[in-house]
């Protein structure tokens, strides 16, 4: 399960870096970063066979969290600085999560 989850979280962070790369080459160079962090929930709701709305809950603030810190380290410019210790961190909060 935990393989499964840190491909969701490296698809998630591999959307946030593209969103940013659109909108810098769209000469905005702004953005918010991912609008919804929702798909990639249903996703480990559904690799976890989760029917707890609280631990879904807790996991989408762990997802949304994530988008947070993708989008600032990307606008601030410090892309090698996001790296994958975000991912496993994340991953070890869900996994947290999964087992309370």
């Amino acid at each position: 399960m935990k393989t499964k989850i840190v491909k969701v979280l490296t698809k998630l962070k591999q959307d946030a870096e593209l969103d940013m790369k659109d909108s810098l080459e769209s000469g905005c160079g702004e953005g918010d970063g991912l609008e919804d962090v929702y798909p990639y929930l249903q996703s480990i709701v559904k690799i976890a066979n989760l029917t707890d709305n609280k631990k879904s809950d807790r996991i989408y603030k762990v997802l949304k969290g994530f988008n947070d810190e993708a989008f600032f380290y990307l606008y601030e410019c410090m892309w090698d600085q996001f790296d994958d210790t975000f991912i496993e961190k994340a991953v070890n909060k869900i996994e947290k999560i999964l087992v309370d």
